[in-house]
C-alpha cells in the first residue's frame, strides 16, 4: 500500500484507540493486514527515486490528516499508531538504502503483499481504506 494510505489509516486507529502504546501495536497490525488487500505500489528499479516518492506521498497523507485533526495529530496516541503503521515501510525503505540483509520481519511483510502493476486495480481498495479512515477522523469523537 501506499505510504499515503497507511499514514491515514494509522490516524485513524490512533484516534479511535487513543492509548500510544495501543495505538502503536494496532497500527502495525493493520499494516499487514491492509499490505494483504490488492493494492499497487510504487516499486524499487521501476518508479525512482522511491525514497522521494514515498516521503512525499507520506507527507501528503501527514497534510490530509492534519487538515482534519489540526494540532491533534501530535498527540501521542495519533503520533505513536502513525509511527506503528509506517514501520514496516520505514523499514524496508532504510533497508535497502543502506544495503542490509534481508531480516524475518522483511519475510513476513514480503510474504503478504498482493500488488498488482496495474495502477486503477490497485487504487481501489486504498481508495476505500482512505475514504472510511477519513470518515473515521471526521466522525469519531
Amino acid at each position: 500500500m501506499l505510504t499515503l494510505t497507511h499514514t491515514i489509516a494509522s490516524a485513524a486507529i490512533g484516534d479511535v484507540i487513543n492509548n500510544p502504546a495501543g495505538s502503536f501495536f494496532f497500527a502495525l497490525v493493520v499494516h499487514f493486514v491492509l499490505d494483504s488487500f490488492l493494492h499497487w505500489n510504487f516499486y524499487p528499479g521501476k518508479h525512482e527515486p522511491i525514497f522521494v516518492l514515498s516521503a512525499i506521498e507520506f507527507l501528503f497523507g501527514l497534510v490530509i490528516t492534519f487538515l482534519i485533526l489540526g494540532t491533534k495529530i501530535f498527540s501521542p496516541p495519533i503520533f505513536w499508531a502513525i509511527i506503528g503503521g509506517m514501520l514496516p515501510d520505514m523499514w524496508a525503505i532504510f533497508r535497502l538504502f543502506f544495503h542490509l540483509k534481508e531480516t524475518s520481519f522483511d519475510k513476513i511483510h514480503s510474504r503478504v503483499q498482493r500488488e498488482t502493476p496495474i495502477v486503477w486495480k490497485g487504487l481501489i481498495s486504498q481508495i476505500v481504506v482512505i475514504g472510511i479512515s477519513v470518515y473515521i477522523l471526521l466522525n469519531y469523537k
